[in-house]
């Protein structure tokens, strides 16, 4: 690369508060890199370069000035097409693998399937919801692939959960197939699957600890601290590292034009509900006014953390807990009626999300300089 195209791009990735990032195309426009192409100042892989960097710009600009929070599930029709066609395809497949009377085998046939279906539509025909569907086959068809394996290992271990460890060895390899998948495919969706699978491990691990203290872990109490401190204990971790992750997805692309802010997205998407779920059923379910104040404070903090960091889908699981108190609230005041809760419930959500970015600007103007705000989202 030329000495001056160098420096120029590098200019372009490491400053977007620069200048040049303003209206890049109305200082070289593409006769200008035509131009220099047919000059031979630069080659064509350059000039493919700069032309993605400028467009990358222009296309956070216009995110910021839509102030949304991209997040794209389809990319058109033939997407949903094709994704039903594999819904369907996939439901037959495994009607017919049943014939085999083995889970192992069946498994395994469709778990390869997935696996080149996944390859196929996320690094060829680069298609989201069929990369989703496949992926999310793939997930499924290598834990219950492993299984039978993990059950015929354990069967005769002694402990009173032994199902709790058949639960690690299937999400072991499929977690780190996933991991693998991600560093080589790049697709967002990709981290939600490896949360999900995670998120199992974590409580099978937890669910194995706590054994000792309790025979059988109670589902109802999965989240209660009182009850079953290990597991509900490990909810609040894996709720930490996934934020912790997705926060560096973010920081990593503040602008939201590439695949870092959309797995961001998808690790918020699990952070926020297994942070909040568990704080707040521990503080809601004691019944009194108390716990009324102290859930609502806790909302507060949340949809001051969701607008700190820019993401609607942190706060997405509180809108359980705001009609919990809207409900108390009302009811409190004389206004026992359901649609007046909802009313109410509706003008502070449509009041948020209305006016998001005012209310973020206003906040982080008002917050004083701390650790990596200038790597957040503009404001």
């Amino acid at each position: 690369m030329p000495p001056l195209i160098n420096p120029y791009i590098l200019n372009l990735e490491n400053n977007p508060s620069s200048q040049l990032k303003e209206n890049i195309m109305d200082q070289i426009s593409q006769d200008d890199l035509k131009t220099a192409l047919t000059g031979n100042v630069i080659n064509e892989q350059q000039f493919a370069s700069i032309l993605h960097i400028a467009q990358k710009r222009q296309q956070a600009h216009h995110t910021l000035h839509g102030e949304d929070e991209p997040f794209a599930i389809f990319l058109g029709f033939s997407e949903i097409f094709i994704s039903i066609g594999l819904c369907i395809l996939f439901a037959g497949l495994v009607g017919i693998l049943t014939l085999l009377d083995s889970l192992v085998a069946a498994g395994a046939i469709v778990a390869v399937l997935s696996l080149g279906l996944s390859h196929y539509f996320i690094k060829i025909r680069r298609m989201v919801l069929p990369s989703i569907v496949s992926s999310s086959a793939l997930t499924l068809s290598s834990i219950l692939c492993l299984v039978p394996v993990a059950i015929d290992l354990f069967s005769q271990a002694e402990g009173d959960d032994p199902y709790l460890a058949t639960l690690i060895l299937p999400l072991a390899p499929t977690l780190c197939l996933l991991v693998w998948m991600y560093r080589k495919y790049k697709l967002p969706y990709l981290t939600f699957l490896i949360g999900v699978t995670g998120l199992g491990m974590i409580l099978s691990i937890a669910g194995i600890l706590s054994s000792s203290q309790q025979a059988v872990l109670d589902f109802d109490s999965l989240m209660d601290l009182s009850v079953n401190p290990i597991v509900a204990g490990s909810w609040l971790l894996f709720g930490l590292i996934a934020l912790g992750f997705g926060l560096y997805f973010d920081c990593r692309d503040p602008y939201r034009v590439g695949n870092p802010s959309k797995s961001a997205f998808w690790l918020h998407l699990l952070s926020g509900p297994s942070l909040l779920n568990v704080i707040a059923l521990n503080i809601y379910y004691e019944g009194d006014t108390t716990s009324y104040i102290l859930t609502t404070l806790l909302l507060c903090l949340f949809v001051i953390i969701a607008l700190i960091i820019d993401r609607r889908s942190f706060i997405s699981a509180g809108i359980i807990y705001m009609s919990f108190v809207v409900s108390w609230a009302t009811k409190n005041l004389g206004m026992d009626a359901d649609y007046i809760s909802l009313f109410v419930l509706g003008l502070i959500i449509t009041a948020l999300a209305t006016w998001w970015h005012k209310w973020r600007s206003a906040l982080m103007n008002a917050l004083p300089n701390f650790p990596y705000k200038e790597k957040l989202p503009p404001y």
